[in-house]
């Protein structure tokens, strides 16, 4: 799943677009993720200009 910063997140949209599973959308200026969409494949986390988003390690 992915961790979005709300902090570092500018609301650009770019990772909304670059999500091959539209699992990410944006809210209030924010990028905001579904968990029942999100297969934490971290194409998102490639493309976010402000690196305002991570994948969650299963393992931690």
């Amino acid at each position: 799943m992915v961790k979005i910063d709300l902090t570092l997140c500018v609301g650009c949209g770019t990772c909304v677009k670059k999500c091959p599973h539209g699992a990410l959308s944006l809210k209030d200026h924010h990028a905001v993720a579904n968990p029942s969409l999100c297969v934490g494949c971290g194409i998102c986390t490639d493309y976010c200009p402000k690196e305002a988003l991570d994948i969650d390690s299963p393992l931690e």
